[in-house]
């Protein structure tokens, strides 16, 4: 199944629950073949989505990204993910942000 497709046309349609359900087994089948910046863009589609997350999930996610772009040199996009991935992880810390974002 060509997941990245999939997720390229749920996030054209507008159908956030598919684009999740389709880019994050194409992020994950991506990096594992080592097509990183692939991964990256994947992961940032997720992140697109809009979904509302639960914070500890937003953090795993940008985590993820954060590490695809290291991987591709996309260093800017690398820090901006692992700072907001950061921000999450405080906000689970102090107890305010139990809830999605």
């Amino acid at each position: 199944m060509d997941f990245a497709r999939l997720a390229h046309h749920a996030e054209a349609a507008g159908d956030t629950d598919a684009v999740v359900r389709f880019a994050l087994p194409a992020a994950e089948r991506a990096s594992s073949m080592g097509a990183h910046r692939e991964a990256a863009a994947q992961y940032g589609r997720v992140l697109r989505s809009g979904t509302g997350f639960p914070l500890a999930q937003r953090a795993d996610l940008l985590e993820r990204r954060s590490h695809e772009c290291y991987l591709t040199d996309q260093s800017d996009e690398a820090i901006a993910a692992l700072e907001e991935a950061l921000e999450c992880r405080r906000a689970l810390a102090t107890g305010s942000g139990k809830d999605a974002r």
